[in-house]
């Protein structure tokens, strides 16, 4: 969960307010099924986090197992896929894993994949 607050805050607090709820009423309190749901240009798109999971609530029991299912749905399976991709597109350009690991650290891999945090404009202006 700690990936999630720098990537939706929000959501990494609604997670949070959930697992903190101590109440037997949670499954009509929040209404939540074991899936995800998302709009896809006017249309709502369903996934389930477990087999049958839109008809699976949650509950008390269960509520810590739909936290680490959707955290693991939003940073991971969501965007597998895109990132699938873009990891094959990265080795075409540089190359296997061993060239990076000897001659990149992460900071400089992480320069090289987002850029710089702090532009200044005045200098890009200039060039």
């Amino acid at each position: 969960r700690v990936d999630l607050a720098g990537v939706d805050p929000g959501l990494e607090r609604g997670l949070n307010q959930l697992l903190e709820y101590d109440k037997e009423d949670l499954p009509e309190a929040f209404a939540l099924t074991f899936c995800v749901e998302y709009d896809v240009f006017g249309v709502t798109q369903t996934v389930d986090l477990c087999d049958n999971g839109r008809n699976t609530p949650v509950t008390q029991a269960n509520k810590q197992e739909y936290v680490r299912l959707y955290a693991k749905y939003f940073l991971e399976d969501s965007i597998a896929r895109q990132f699938s991709a873009f990891k094959e597109g990265f080795r075409l350009v540089v190359g296997g894993s061993e060239v990076i690991k000897q001659f990149v650290g992460p900071d400089e891999l992480e320069l090289l994949l987002v850029g710089t945090q702090d532009l200044d404009l005045l200098q890009l202006r200039s060039h």
